[in-house]
């Protein structure tokens, strides 16, 4: 099957046999997804929208039925950015767009045919089987389905078929989902709601727990249909999604698919602002992972970048800490204000006189608060599961946590000045120092001598912790027991007994135990190139390369996945995750603004 992706008058293509999707957003915290196989791989493919606080599935599939049951084989799938066409055996050719600042999608072929509209509406994270009552009514040229589960409000979904004609289907088919099912993420098999059979060319659905906005946003999708997809692509050409100094064209593309794709993942509705950690399952602010993924968003592309960082602070608790996930989370972070001060700290021009004043209060006012929960003889404790590696122990000082703490004390420094200021981070250094460098690494943990990749997060936080010649060494001595070859880094030693090769899915055996990370690998890139971009070439070169192969032509195409496994170059986890296209960004941004090393040829 060839993959194509398209913007303006730019277009690259490969052709690929593995499986793979598309995944349409519309920064309404909604998704479109199928995969490029005429069977539904997975319960989170279909079509996902955020009403209120919460997260709903609606749509399972839309399948062409004839006379053998089966849509004919897909041969090309193109990536407009704003919508995508599947191109079939038989000259079908599909289009899928999701429009933006509504809860709508179209699906349109270039010729007529019989569709089948297969229904599962539930919250994500539900399966309910029983009890579940569709009912479709026609009203003034429109279906109308309502769905009633429980004691919960109905909710509607209108369906607008301009020229067509349908018949009611209204049987319940089971579905495998064998990729959940090789994720270990049951269940596996299901039962949905084949409704309405369709025949037509054009399909436009609506959803919501308000009928009348539903009639309404259909209506006007038909009715402006030519409008809205101008203002869709004129919205693309101008975001400038590329600088124009990136030559090589599958790094380009890649950057506009990521830049794009982390886009998709902001959400700004009335009381809800923020990144969503990533898609399918991640439709939640994490902290860790918003500050991390704002590096990327804090320029004058996205002014809401600074309104997000400063309304977090609120956040912090009385330990000096924040919630994993905002509003509402399941435990705490504990380096989650730190990175978002470290954020404020990397762009603190943005900043006004009045705010920075806000800034060094709420500053000072967390560091007292780290201080008296969280530090023993200047270093600052965690508990089991309150790092990034959430799935391992790591109870203890850990070494991100500490330069993170360097980093907040250093803005400190910088916002009030002040000898005592400087005690404590010269303190803070000079302990790290003693009982974590010893000359050849550092330790990821206080008296733990496993090696893991923690120390590019340190050296990304605080690079003043070591000179450039001891990083190098660092480096050195960590990429020995944590390079993998294909372009990447595993989360432990290889020789430890933990260390786990193939991605375990749900199952989080392999999670932070051998699979390697994107976000973490382009990170890693950063410092690398930062430290001594001649010496670690071959390293960035190849993180960069997988990366990149990875946005285009793996997974969710056109977006940067989660992780992957650590024996082989794979696209696992999470299909877009903000911080991977977040870092990616970043990287790319400095690495071909700074070009003494050719990262497309090393």
């Amino acid at each position: 099957m060839k993959v194509i992706h398209s913007f303006g008058d730019e277009t690259i293509s490969n052709d690929i046999e593995r499986p793979v999707s598309f995944l349409l957003t519309n920064r309404m915290g909604d998704y479109l997804s199928f995969p490029s196989s005429n069977e539904i791989l997975s319960r989170y493919h279909g079509w996902f929208i955020t009403l209120g606080d919460s997260f709903y599935k609606i749509i399972e599939s839309i399948e062409l039925v004839g006379s053998d049951s089966s849509a004919p084989p897909l041969n090309e799938l193109k990536n407009n950015f704003t919508d995508v066409e599947h191109k079939r055996s038989g000259g079908i050719r599909e289009h899928f767009s999701l429009h933006q600042k509504t809860h709508v999608f179209t699906y349109e072929l270039n010729k007529r045919a019989s569709i089948a509209l297969c229904f599962d509406i539930r919250k994500s994270y539900d399966n309910p089987e029983m009890g579940r009552i569709y009912d479709i009514q026609e009203h003034d040229g429109l279906l109308i389905l309502s769905y009633h589960y429980g004691s919960e409000d109905p909710l509607y979904v209108v369906i607008a078929y301009p020229d067509g004609d349908h018949s009611l289907s209204g049987e319940w088919i089971g579905r495998h989902y064998p990729f959940d099912e090789r994720r270990n993420s049951p269940p596996f098999v299901k039962y949905v709601y084949r409704g309405v059979i369709i025949r037509g060319r054009v399909i436009v659905c609506s959803a919501d727990t308000d009928k009348n906005a539903a009639i309404e946003a259909v209506r006007r999708a038909v009715k402006e249909k030519h409008a809205i997809i101008s203002q869709q692509k004129d919205w693309l050409r101008e975001s400038d999604l590329a600088p124009r100094h990136i030559q090589d064209a599958e790094i380009k593309m890649a950057y506009r698919c990521a830049t794009h794709s982390l886009y998709g993942l902001v959400l700004a509705r009335h009381n809800r602002k923020g990144i969503y950690a990533g898609f399918p399952w991640f439709f939640q602010f994490w902290t860790r992972d918003e500050a991390l993924s704002l590096g990327a968003l804090a320029d004058e592309r996205f002014p809401g970048a600074k309104k997000i960082l400063l309304s977090r602070l609120e956040a912090i608790d009385d330990s000096g800490r924040m919630l994993n996930k905002v509003p509402t989370g399941d435990g705490t972070a504990a380096d989650a204000a730190g990175w978002f001060f470290k954020r404020i700290g990397d762009h603190i021009e943005q900043f006004d006189a009045q705010e920075r004043v806000l800034i060094a209060d709420k500053l000072m006012k967390t560091i007292a608060k780290m201080r008296a929960s969280r530090e023993y003889r200047y270093l600052i404790y965690n508990s089991w599961g309150e790092t990034w590696m959430d799935t391992t122990s790591r109870a203890g000082a850990c070494i991100e946590i500490q330069a993170l703490q360097l980093a907040m004390y250093d803005l400190a420094v910088r916002l009030n000045g002040g000898d005592r200021l400087r005690e404590l981070r010269d303190n803070l250094s000079k302990r790290v120092r003693e009982r974590f460098w010893n000359g050849e690494t550092l330790t990821d943990e206080l008296n733990e001598t496993t090696n893991r990749p923690n120390a590019f997060l340190a050296a990304y936080a605080y690079p003043d912790l070591l000179n450039k010649e001891e990083w190098a060494t660092c480096f050195e001595n960590i990429l020995k027991s944590l390079w993998m070859d294909w372009g990447g880094l595993a989360t432990i030693d290889r020789e430890n007994p933990y260390f786990t090769s193939w991605h375990t899915g749900e199952n989080p055996k392999s999670y932070h135990s051998g699979d390697s990370w994107f976000y973490l690998n382009n990170l890693a890139a950063l410092v690398l190139f930062r430290c001594d971009k001649k010496r670690f070439a071959k390293y960035i070169y190849r993180m960069i390369k997988a990366s990149t192969e990875e946005i285009l032509w793996h997974g969710a195409i056109g977006h940067h996945g989660e992780l992957s496994s650590a024996a082989e170059f794979t696209s696992e986890g999470s299909w877009s995750q903000a911080w991977s296209n977040a870092m990616y960004i970043e990287a790319i941004n400095e690495l071909i603004k700074n070009p003494a090393v050719d990262i497309t040829n090393a």
